[in-house]
C-alpha cells in the first residue's frame, strides 16, 4: 500500500468513527455563555435607515392621449435619468415610453387600468396616473 492510500484510509476511518459533525470533546458548559448569543433589538433612539424620497406626481395638464390614433404623449422630464413606464393589464412588466406610445390596434385600451409614471435613479417611482385622469384633464 501506498503512503497516500494509507493517510486517506486512515482519515476516513477516523472521520467515520468521530462524525464529520461531531461536537468538540471537554468543552466546559460556560464556554458560550447565553448573553454572548442574545440578539437585541435597536434602541428606540436609533436613526431609522434612510429611505428613498417619493417622486412628485407626473404634470396631468402635459400629458395628452389621442383616442383616435390610439397614442399617448409624454413631456420630456428633466434629468436625463428619468424614464417614463406604462403599466397595461394583462402586462407582467411596464413598458418603457419615450415620447410617444402607440397602443397596439389588438389591445384592450381601458381608461382605469393603464397607468402611467415615471422613474428616476435614487428615488422612489413616482405615482402613477391613469389614462382616464389624462383624458379627462384635456378634456377641461
Amino acid at each position: 500500500m501506498t503512503t497516500t492510500r494509507m493517510v486517506f484510509g486512515l482519515t476516513t476511518i477516523s472521520l467515520t468513527l468521530t462524525g464529520c459533525e461531531a461536537s468538540p470533546r471537554n468543552v466546559p458548559a460556560d464556554a458560550h455563555p447565553p448573553e454572548a448569543l442574545t440578539i437585541r433589538a435597536p434602541e428606540e433612539s436609533a436613526t431609522p435607515p434612510m429611505s428613498h424620497p417619493e417622486s412628485a406626481k407626473p404634470d396631468v395638464s402635459r400629458l395628452a392621449y389621442d383616442p383616435a390614433r390610439r397614442t399617448l404623449r409624454v413631456y420630456d422630464l428633466a434629468e436625463p435619468s428619468a424614464r417614463w413606464v406604462l403599466t397595461l393589464p394583462g402586462a407582467p412588466m411596464g413598458v418603457p415610453v419615450a415620447g410617444e406610445y402607440e397602443f397596439p390596434a389588438n389591445s384592450d385600451c381601458d381608461l382605469d387600468q393603464v397607468v402611467l409614471f415615471y422613474t428616476l435613479a435614487n428615488r422612489r417611482p413616482s405615482p402613477g396616473v391613469s389614462l382616464r385622469e389624462i383624458v379627462e384633464t384635456a378634456g377641461r
